[in-house]
């Protein structure tokens, strides 16, 4: 994959989770107020790598540029990786696979919002304050950062296409 980061920059078949090192990436978790919380299912032989994207679009904006939002990790990471700036990318691991097509909005050209909906019936709401143009997120989080809302009669295990 060959991918433009900036006017003078040119990435060439490298894949972009080796551009940061681990250190180099916020994580954060995300909690859930339900109360079970089954154990992780074992990858399997005819899954991708769990590095891979098994979503990733992209995001621009005039305050923000290009922001790739990727569903790594069997579904249990949303990374957010800043195509445009020197920005770190950020992580949130959910305690539930996302389901594909979580959504990356820009609110008041002053707030990120990631919504993303959960095998187990949660919507996930995430709010990202920006911090400038050059440093778009900062390594912390304000209180209330994540909010978590369930479902209506879902399944234990939903298994769909959701478009938020």
């Amino acid at each position: 994959m060959a991918v433009m980061v900036n006017k003078d920059k040119l990435l060439n078949s490298m894949h972009l989770s080796d551009i940061y090192l681990p250190f180099q990436t916020d994580t954060f978790s995300v909690q859930t107020s339900k109360s079970h919380i089954p154990f992780l299912p074992t990858p399997q032989d005819d899954h991708p790598p769990i590095k891979h994207a098994q979503h990733a679009p992209f995001f621009h904006s005039v305050q923000t540029g290009v922001i790739l939002l990727c569903l790594i990790h069997n579904g249990l990471i949303v990374k957010l990786v800043s195509l445009s700036t020197e920005t770190p990318p950020i992580r949130f691991v959910f305690p539930y696979t996302v389901l594909p097509n979580p959504a990356l909005i820009l609110w008041e050209s002053c707030k990120l919002h990631i919504f993303t909906v959960t095998a187990r019936g949660s919507l996930y709401h995430i709010v990202i304050p920006i911090q400038s143009p050059q440093q778009l997120w900062s390594t912390s989080m304000v209180n209330n950062w994540c909010h978590e809302y369930h479902l209506k009669n879902a399944q234990d295990s939903l298994q769909a296409l959701v478009h938020v």
